[in-house]
């Protein structure tokens, strides 16, 4: 005779935790708000220190681009990449929120994807090579970064949310 086991009224608590860590997984946009919070501060630190997520340098600029700049032909006179009016960097920052189940990364500037992706067709004639300058933690297949500081934030994302869920089991 097989045995069966029943979670009825006559254990409400545990009837209780169920349903409660059955809701904290239907909905972790509480979860994810610290999370997408530090990927927002990665992102930031990218364009402040020249590197991607991964922790690897970008490309510098071409020198021709360098020179161009100090003659007074472009946006601006800096010499560091991606920042000239901080377009991309605000829209990147800006682009990391919450919504739901998920931490949206969206970035609306024409010129977001030949930056983080690098393409070897650019400008009018489209002979103009621009290096890869990953400033989101994803890869060239588009899949999270696993090293450096975005492994880290991966980490801490995948601990949070599991430990979120898992508070729901030990109330009551």
């Amino acid at each position: 005779m097989s045995e069966r086991w029943r979670v009825s009224s006559t254990m409400p608590e545990l009837g209780a935790r169920v349903r409660d860590a059955r809701g904290r997984a239907q909905s972790l946009s509480r979860a994810l708000t610290a999370p997408a919070e530090a990927l927002r501060a990665l992102v930031a630190r990218g364009f402040r220190t020249a590197t991607a997520p991964d922790g690897s340098r970008w490309a510098a600029l071409a020198d021709s681009t360098v020179e161009r700049r100090r003659e007074g032909r472009g946006p601006g006179p800096k010499a560091v990449p991606l920042v000239d009016t901080g377009i991309l960097r605000n829209a990147a920052v800006g682009g990391v929120r919450v919504r739901g189940n998920a931490i949206l990364l969206t970035v609306q500037v024409p010129y977001a994807a030949v930056h983080q992706q690098g393409t070897k067709r650019a400008g009018r004639k489209r002979n103009v090579a621009i290096p890869r300058r990953a400033y989101l933690p994803l890869t060239p297949d588009l899949r999270l970064m696993a090293t450096g500081p975005a492994g880290q934030w991966r980490k801490r994302l995948k601990r949070d949310v599991a430990a979120y869920v898992a508070r729901a089991g030990r109330r009551g």
